[in-house]
Formats: C-alpha cells, sequence, structure tokens
C-alpha cells in the first residue's frame, strides 16, 4: 500500500527543507528558498495521497462508500500520472454500492489506456474489478437465465433480423439460447433485409461471422441495395437451409446462389447483371418458383448460350421483360414440364400462339397482367371481408389459389385479340378435356380506332365453356353484344367483374341475369380512363344505364331466397340513384356489400343511403367494406352494425368516429382500418381487445 510507505525520515526532510528555505530567504537566497519551497510541497502532496488513501479504505470498510469515493476521486487528481491508486480506490467505491456501469467506464479509463503497463499492480486489480461487475450485470439483467423459455421465444419473435444479430453479442448465454431457440429454427416466416452499406463495426467477429453463427437457421433472404462490400460479406456465408432468395441489385449473385443452390426453392432476381436463365436452373436443381425480370431489356439477353436444362421441380415460373419471343417460350416449356403456373410480361401476339401450342399442360397462365412476381402471387385476402367470391377482384390479378383447373388472365394484354386468345382458351392441342374455370381479358386498345374494335372481337362471340366460373372484362359498349354472347354461352359462371371505360347497358345485364349460379357481381366503371392519347375518356351516367342496373337488382328481389347473388362490388359509380340503391338492398341473399369511390353522389346521399342500410338492412347482409369514400364522416358510420367492417383511405373518418362505431355496434367481430390517416391505432386496439373484436390496421 501507498501508506506503508511513509517513514520518520520523510517527516525529518520535510521539516530539514522547511528550515532551509526560512534560512535561505533570510539570507537573501530567494531562488534557493523557492526550489526548496517546491521540494517541500511535493513532499507534502506525498504525504496528503498517503492520508487520502488510508481515509478512502478506512471509509470502504465502514461502509460509507459515498466518502470514500470523494477521496478517491481527489486522489485522482492529486497523484501523479503514472500512479493509478485513486481509479482503483473509486471503482472499488463504486462496485461495493452497485454502480456497476459506472465501475466498468472506471476502469476503462486505465485498462484502455497505452500509457499505463499491464504489470502495474493496480492494472491487474482493475482487470478483475471489471470483469467481475460485467459478470453480475450478465446474471442480475440477464432475462435468459431468468425468464421462462415460452416467454423468451415470444421476445425473440418480435425483434428483427438486425436486432437478433446484435442480440447475439449480449452475453454468451443470449448467443446460446438464440442459436439453439425454436424461434430461430423456424426462421422460414422471417424476411431478412440487408441493407447495409458496410459491416458493422461491432460485430467481433464481423458481419459475416455473425450471419454465419445462424446461416443454418435462415430461411428466407431479402437482399437490397447492397454494395461491393456487403455482397462479399454474404458471399462468404453459406446458407445451408435457405429456402426462398429475393434479390434487387445491380450486382451479381452467382456465388450467393452456388452457396444456397441445393436447399433453395424459391429465387426472385431483378435487375441489370443477372446470371443467365440456364446458370440459375442448373444451379438450383430444387428450385419450384422463379421470378426473373428486368423490365427494359429482352429475355434473350439474359436467356445463355446453352440449351435449357430440363428441370423437374419448378412449377411456377415469372418472367417480366420488355420483350418474349416465341422460340423462347417454346424452349421454357419444354425444358419445364411440370411447370403449372405460368406469368408473362412483354409477350408478342406469336408468344401467345406458343403458349396455346406448346403450354396446354399449364394450369395458370398470365400475359402481360398486373403481377408482382410468384412471392407475392394473389391469394385469398384475408384482410378483406368478401370472402363469398372467386378471387376476381377489381383491378387485381386472378387468385389462382381457388381454381382447380385452368386460368388465364390477359387483362393487361392491351393488343390482345379473339384471333390470338381464342386458340389459347379452347386449346385444341390438349391431350384430355380443357377445362377453363377463370378468364380476364382486355378488348380496349386505345392504339386501334373504335371502328377496328368489332373487327378484332367479332369473332370471340363463338366462345363458349360449360366449365367457366369467373370472368372479368374490360370493354367498351360498341362490342358489348359480343361479352354479353359469350356471358350466355358460359352457364357455369358464378362470377362477373366489369370494368369500363363503358358502363354496362341493358344489353349485358340481360346476360348476366339469365345466369343460375352467379354468386358475385363487380362493376368498376371509372371517371376517366386514359384514352392512350394523353387525354381522358369519361364515362356517362345515363338513365338508361341505371334501369338497366335497377332491373338487374329487381330481378334478384323477385327471386328471393332463390336468388344465388350474395356479393356486390360497385366501385367509381358515381350518380347512382338512390331508388337503385334501395332495390339492391331489398336482395335478400345479399351477405357481402363492397363500395368504393364515388358511388354516391354527395355528403347528403352517403347519410341518407348508409342510414337507409342501417334501418333495413339485407337480413344475410354481414360484411361491409367501404374504400376511398372522401365523402364519408365520423357521423355517417357511428351505426354500421355489422360481422366485419373495412375502411379504407377514408380521409375524414377520424379515431372518435371508429371509436363510436365499436361502442354502439352489437354484431362487429372484425373491424379493418386501412390508410385512414386521421384514425390513431392504439385507442382502438385497446378498445378492440376489451370488446373481442378481432383489429385489423395498416397505415401508409
Amino acid at each position: 500500500m501507498v501508506y506503508d510507505s511513509l517513514t520518520k525520515g520523510m517527516l525529518d526532510e520535510l521539516f530539514n527543507s522547511f528550515a532551509k528555505c526560512k534560512q535561505a530567504l533570510k539570507d537573501g537566497h530567494y531562488k534557493t528558498a523557492a526550489d526548496h519551497s517546491s521540494m517541500g510541497l511535493e513532499d507534502l502532496k506525498k504525504i496528503e495521497c498517503m492520508f487520502l488513501s488510508i481515509r478512502s479504505v478506512a471509509y470502504q470498510q465502514q461502509g460509507e462508500f459515498n466518502e470514500a469515493l470523494d477521496d478517491a476521486i481527489i486522489l485522482q487528481k492529486q497523484q501523479p500520472p503514472y500512479d493509478i491508486q485513486g481509479f482503483l480506490y473509486a471503482a472499488q467505491a463504486l462496485y461495493k454500492q452497485e454502480k456497476l456501469t459506472e465501475a466498468i467506464e472506471t476502469c476503462n479509463m486505465i485498462l484502455t489506456c497505452a500509457d499505463y503497463a499491464p504489470d502495474n499492480a493496480c492494472y491487474g486489480q482493475l482487470a478483475y474489478l471489471k470483469s467481475a461487475a460485467i459478470n453480475k450485470i450478465e446474471h442480475r439483467l440477464d432475462p435468459v437465465q431468468k425468464l421462462p423459455y415460452d416467454i423468451l421465444n415470444l421476445i425473440l419473435n418480435e425483434l428483427s433480423f438486425d436486432d437478433i444479430l446484435n442480440s447475439l453479442y449480449v452475453t454468451r448465454s443470449w448467443q446460446k439460447f438464440i442459436v439453439h431457440s425454436s424461434r430461430t429454427k423456424s426462421l422460414q416466416n422471417l424476411t431478412i433485409k440487408i441493407t447495409w452499406m458496410q459491416p458493422h463495426s461491432y460485430f467481433p467477429y464481423g458481419v459475416s461471422g455473425t450471419i454465419q453463427l445462424i446461416s443454418d437457421h435462415i430461411r428466407n433472404l431479402d437482399i437490397e441495395g447492397i454494395n461491393l462490400k456487403a455482397r462479399a460479406v454474404l458471399e462468404k456465408v453459406s446458407f445451408h437451409h435457405l429456402r426462398s432468395l429475393v434479390v434487387t441489385n445491380k450486382e451479381r449473385i452467382l456465388l450467393l446462389l452456388k452457396n444456397a443452390s441445393d436447399s433453395l426453392e424459391q429465387v426472385e432476381l431483378i435487375g441489370d447483371n443477372l446470371p443467365s436463365l440456364n446458370q440459375v436452373l442448373t444451379l438450383c436443381p430444387n428450385l419450384k418458383v422463379l421470378s426473373y425480370s428486368h423490365s427494359s431489356k429482352p429475355l434473350e439477353k439474359f436467356y445463355g448460350q446453352h440449351p435449357l436444362p430440363v428441370h423437374l421441380s419448378l412449377t411456377h415460373l415469372g418472367l417480366l421483360f420488355s420483350r418474349i419471343q416465341s422460340k423462347e417460350i417454346e424452349d421454357i416449356i419444354k425444358s419445364v414440364p411440370n411447370l403449372k403456373e405460368f406469368s408473362l410480361y412483354g409477350c408478342e401476339s406469336e408468344t401467345v400462339y406458343a403458349l396455346g401450342r406448346y403450354g396446354y399442360h399449364i394450369q395458370h397462365i398470365k400475359i402481360n397482367s398486373s403481377w408482382d412476381g410468384p412471392f407475392k402471387r394473389c391469394s385469398k385476402d384475408t384482410s378483406t371481408p368478401h370472402n363469398n367470391g372467386l378471387g376476381m377482384e377489381l383491378s387485381e390479378p386472378i387468385n389462382t389459389t381457388v381454381f382447380k383447373y385452368h386460368t388465364v388472365d390477359a387483362s393487361g394484354w392491351d393488343e390482345s385479340t379473339a384471333e390470338f386468345l381464342l386458340p389459347l382458351l379452347t386449346n385444341k392441342y390438349a391431350v384430355e378435356e380443357y377445362k377453363l374455370e377463370a378468364l380476364a381479358v382486355s378488348a380496349i386498345n386505345f392504339n386501334e380506332p373504335y371502328d377496328t374494335r368489332f373487327q378484332y372481337w367479332q369473332t370471340f362471340s363463338v366462345f363458349h365453356s360449360q366449365h367457366l366460373r369467373a370472368l372479368k372484362i374490360v370493354f367498351s359498349n360498341d362490342i358489348e353484344w359480343i361479352f354479353a354472347t359469350v356471358i350466355r354461352q358460359c352457364p357455369a359462371l358464378e362470377e362477373i367483374s366489369i370494368q369500363g371505360p363503358s358502363r354496362p347497358t341493358a344489353i349485358l345485364f340481360d346476360a348476366i341475369s339469365a345466369l343460375q349460379a352467379l354468386r358475385c357481381l363487380g362493376i368498376d366503371t371509372e371517371e376517366g380512363i386514359d384514352d392512350g392519347e394523353g387525354g381522358t375518356e369519361f364515362v356517362v351516367s345515363t338513365p338508361e344505364n341505371q334501369r338497366a342496373m335497377r332491373s338487374f337488382f329487381e330481378h334478384h328481389v323477385l327471386l328471393g331466397g332463390r336468388s344465388t347473388l350474395e356479393q356486390v362490388r360497385l366501385c367509381f359509380f358515381s350518380g347512382l340513384e338512390t331508388k337503385t340503391w334501395e332495390m339492391l338492398l331489398r336482395i335478400r341473399t345479399l351477405k357481402s356489400l363492397y363500395l368504393m369511390g364515388w358511388v354516391l353522389l354527395d355528403t347528403y346521399n352517403v347519410e341518407r343511403i348508409l342510414g337507409n342500410l342501417m334501418k333495413s338492412p339485407p337480413p344475410l347482409l354481414d360484411h361491409l367494406a367501404v374504400r376511398i369514400l372522401d365523402s364519408l364522416q365520423d357521423h355517417s358510420i357511428d351505426r354500421l352494425d355489422f360481422t366485419t367492417v373495412q375502411l379504407k383511405d377514408c380521409y375524414y373518418i377520424t379515431t372518435q368516429g371508429v371509436v363510436d362505431l365499436c361502442n354502439h355496434a352489437k354484431r362487429l367481430k372484425k373491424l379493418e382500418i386501412i390508410y385512414c390517416p386521421r384514425v390513431e391505432r392504439e385507442p382502438i386496439a385497446v378498445l378492440a381487445k376489451k370488446k373481442n373484436i378481432q383489429f385489423v390496421w395498416k397505415k401508409l
């Protein structure tokens, strides 16, 4: 100890220095007096430090840790730079007060400084004290050692991938738990987005080493926007159990494919320097779903120089390119004999011929339709209340998951004509009977004059099917009779979706009324549609349109309980007359109602019609969805009472309006609030939980 070195000789020397100073001052030797005074003060400071050390230790022994810490801090300032006794006493006092973080910081002041040698006696004691403090913190705060296993899994389930990586280095027990937990072993429900521009410096083993720790548990990997450094990190990791890979990147990812090739089942590649289609199919023998796209380049740029390998496991393929040729389609279909769903964007007319000639075994075909890739294939939307339809949502691709046999979605193919489409729909090359269950077709090409549409689609009137259950059509009134004829020749139709630019007249409604199994009708006649020349083609509401729709509703009213109509979707149908609306609400079998856009004319009509809906609703109506209805306000919804209510893009609806709805409703079991900017989530969630209402909330 420092205080052990205080001797009688040191005190005698101090007295001698004082005497010499006094004599030199008396003799006029001022410099000598100043020098001896400085030496005496240095000796006196040493003695003071010895007394401070003794008192600090004494305070600690008595349990007076604050006083001990005060003396230790003074000691740090008084001692020469090479003496670290004050830091040791301060750290000891903090440790005994359970101020462990501060104790560690005090230790680090010395341990992280290169000026102090590890052979210093106090240095070793500080290192030991720091380790003891860290262990004490881990033991005291570590939830892995305190909480039940199931609770820990729930916590881990809420962490993002970045948080999981960071948690690996909290403590050794955390790392062991994460690597071996059931949550980490079921990462197939986690999409990992890696957007690091450079490796994180705080990972002890670097990013690649960190990811490698749990790489065997990673199932889904989403890579977006990484640079060369980050790509190099990923290429060092082997993902032995990776199931799906999404890459939106301009860098090559060939090595990454190789590192996970045997386990990969789903791959989505978007970018410039993509590996060739040949390479992807060769490297991934167990691939089931592939989305492969570059919207500004033709497929031939990525096709590869060698013939495609035969790939037996691939069942879903999506290609999005500026041009896809018929020869390429022929080769792909022959190389992938078990293909069930084929989505193409960039088709030429000859490409569709090739589809009809060689793709008769493909169950679902999408041609230039709205398409988000196989990873986001349209499925039954659990967030919408309209569960009576067959998946022919307006402005959405066909939901292929609900159809057992064939579907064709050509609603986005603007250049389609009956000449090119009919051979695909009536496939004469099919070995077995070709059962087409769902069809979406667009007969609007604004690049062609009106008088040519009749010529292009006249022969389509011969199309007929005993198996067609769902039909979505986009047409104009000059060819309306053609689709009316088709509807009459498809008696099994259960769902029809009609889109503008023209509003359906009695020609089409009479044909639809003749259907014996119709369950769902959707009408979307937007107020203005691009005419292809920078202008807008407007829809004009006429009394004839209103009478035709009202007659259709009246037909199902007269059928009473024998009507099969369960769902009606009206989108952007402005100017709907009150008496037409009232006729709709008299349909006894109506279960689901979907209103989108300017269905109603003004605020007065909104309040009046929704008021009528609540006064005398159809007896079976339990699902109501309202979307993009700007005139809808709080007092218009507070009395709505259905099993499921969905409000989407309703700008003037507020939190209080939704609270009133929940408080007044007696039947409400599910409430969906989607993109309503004035509705706060938390108060609605608390109220919904209290009333046992399933609550879905989404924001932009």
